[in-house]
Order: C-alpha cells, then structure tokens, then sequence
C-alpha cells in the first residue's frame, strides 16, 4: 500500500507487489550523483572544441542547495552559468554548468574557484560549440537496512527487468513541504487566497522549526512584521511585503517574484502521476510517451476522470502571470542501466549504484525497492 505522502503526490500504485522495507540514507556522503554528458560521466567527458561558443565548467558541490551556488557564482563573477540539471541539496553531486560566450559581456572566464566553506568548487573544463547532449545522471547510493539481502534480491529482479513506472519523484514537490502541486492548482483555477495562504502558511513539521513558527503566525493574524521573517523565506517574504501594500491577494501575487512556473509545473506533475498511476499496468510498450492535453476536449476517459477530480474540467488556463501552460508529454517507463550492488554485511549497509536517463528520479527508484516512507530517503 502506497504512503499517504505518496497518494498526495499522485503516485498510487506500486509496479511490485513486495512488503514494505526500513531503509534510510547516510546523507550527504550516501547519495553521490554524477551527470552523464554524450553518456561519460562528466568528469570524465572532455570539451575538444577550440574557441567554443559555451565555455564548460565542472561543478562539484556537497550539502549545498543548487540554486544558493548558482547565485554565488553569479554574483561573483558578474556572469550567467547556465546549467542543464539540478541535482539534491543534501548530497554531493558533480555536473556541468556553462556560459553563453556569444552573449556575454565580461569575457573574463575563471579557471577555478572554491568557496569559502569548502561546500563547492567550480573549475573550466573547455569549450563546445553545441549545446551539451545531457544524457542522464549515474547515482551511488548507500541504505543502511535491516534487510539488505532482501534489497539485493529485489535488485536482480529489476536487473532482468530494467523498466520502472517514470513517475515524477519527490524533489518536484517539495522534499520538506510538499504542496508546490496544490499552490499550482490554486494558481491554475484562480483562487488566489487560497494560493497565498499555501505559500505562506502551512507549516509542515519537517520544516526548520523557526519556519514553522513564522507560518502558524501567518496563519493565526498574530500580526507578524516583515523584520521578523528570516531572509531564508526570501518568496514568503516579498509576497507578505506586498500584500500589506496592496491589501490584495492577486496583486501580492502578480509582483512577486515567486516561481510561478515550478507550482504551475509541480501541479501537472502531480496529474501526470495519477495518470500514469491508473495506466502503467496496461502500457506493453516500454518506450511508451504519455501525452495529457491542456484542453478538457482532448482527454481520454482517464485524463478526463482526473481532470474532474481536480476541478479542471474545463482545462487549463493558457498561462499564470506571463507564464505558458504546456501539454505534458513524458515517457511511461524510465530505463535503470549499469545496475550494481555491494553489500556490508557488518554494517548493515548496502550500495547501489545505477543510471537513469534524464528527468528520472534516483528517489522513484529506492520507492520501488523498498516500499518505505520517503521521509527517510528524499
């Protein structure tokens, strides 16, 4: 039986029918993750273009949130990195990010730089004229279990069948505070207190505890000021500030930067779970792509069903604030390849490692095989 985390997120069935496992992940140093460029890890995958258009660099990063190093970096070199994946916050990763040369004004390229907490560094590789062919991200992944033959045993069951339901994992909603899908909906159906109260209150209790405080406050009128929002509650803040200039929830909403694409993007996620959760079991071919319409008309009876459930039968809007709503589209089955395990028997430890291509979810995979909470893996 799924969790009810799970069911929230649209993810109602299991391809396996196995028993629940206790698993857990040392982390940061039992969650390594490496992206495949032209299928190489990165690392080892070398730019041989003289004078490229996009110069490369190797980002390695260890309990560091991707979107804080990206801003540093920025910041300090007074450049645009680009970047082709995000990678967990609570691990250590390795992967590729890039400058436009061709549209960049400071052409003063940085060979090396490391942070001052030793979190990170960043170091130029070459440069391509293309843009990079990203292929897919190769995990090394250590569970601490009980059951650690169990876990191998389930393993060489999905080595003789590499192909998994390609649900969209955790990371997508929310790892601590999983409703960016339900402010999309809000969003979506214009419902803007409704979207405001889910940004700002709501307090889950895998927050940071002063997190939670500022949102029960939030929630009770304890008429809390903008000083004592910390700065770490950057989006929170802004829309709170604006909300007390306007006294109006759509226009607090509307000049804000907030992420309005990654709630509007987590919402038809949560949809493509449901579906592809109703459907999987009938899908022969594994290089199946599911397509769900933005528009009611388009919808088989299962897209249909949803749509209704979630009060979008009428489809959805064509954007939010400026921002476009697309068809989803999005293969059923996500392949695992270069799958490999190392048991410790004395610790009760298990590694595994593995691929999957890109846009797949290492999270998805340990849901399969262990059938356990997500708290303890995300």
């Amino acid at each position: 039986m799924p969790t009810l985390l799970d069911i929230a997120l649209g993810m109602e069935k299991y391809y396996y029918n196995w028993n629940s496992v206790e698993i857990s992940i040392p982390r940061p140093d039992g969650f390594i993750v490496e992206e495949e460029i032209c299928n190489q890890l990165c690392s080892r995958w070398k730019p041989n273009d003289k004078n490229g258009r996009y110069a490369i660099f190797l980002l390695k990063k260890k309990k560091r949130d991707h979107f804080s190093v990206i801003r540093e970096i920025n910041s300090k070199f007074k450049l645009s990195f680009k970047f082709i994946g995000i990678k967990d916050a609570n691990a250590i990763t390795t992967q590729v990010v890039y400058i436009d040369l061709a549209s960049s004004k400071n052409k003063n390229i940085p060979s090396f730089y490391s942070s001052e907490d030793g979190s990170f560094n960043l170091e130029f590789i070459g440069t391509v004229d293309r843009k990079l062919n990203h292929t897919g991200n190769h995990f090394s992944i250590t569970l601490a279990t009980k059951d650690d033959e169990e876990i191998e045993n389930r393993l060489n069951e999905i080595a003789r069948n590499p192909f998994l339901p390609n649900f969209i994992g955790y990371q997508r909603f929310g790892s601590r505070r999983p409703v960016s899908h339900v402010i999309g909906r809000y969003l979506l159906r214009r419902e803007w207190e409704k979207a405001f109260t889910w940004i700002l209150g709501m307090p889950f209790i895998h927050e940071y505890e002063r997190n939670r405080e500022i949102r029960k406050g939030i929630m009770n009128g304890n008429g809390l000021t903008i000083k004592e929002i910390p700065s770490s509650m950057f989006y929170e803040k802004a829309l709170f500030k604006n909300f007390l200039n306007t006294n109006s929830f759509y226009e607090a909403l509307r000049m804000t930067p907030l992420p309005i694409e990654i709630y509007v993007d987590a919402f038809q996620s949560y949809i493509f779970n449901k579906y592809l959760s109703r459907t999987f079991e009938n899908i022969r071919d594994v290089n199946y792509e599911i397509s769900l319409p933005t528009y009611f008309s388009g919808c088989d009876d299962i897209c249909k069903e949803i749509y209704i459930e979630e009060g979008i039968d009428k489809g959805f809007l064509s954007e939010v604030f400026g921002v476009k709503v697309r068809e989803i589209r999005r293969r059923a089955f996500m392949r695992v390849s270069n799958l490999s395990s190392y048991r410790n028997k004395e610790e009760g430890k298990i590694t595994v490692n593995f691929s999957l291509p890109r846009g797949s979810y290492a999270t998805i995979f340990l849901r399969e095989i262990s059938h356990f909470n997500p708290l303890f893996f995300t």
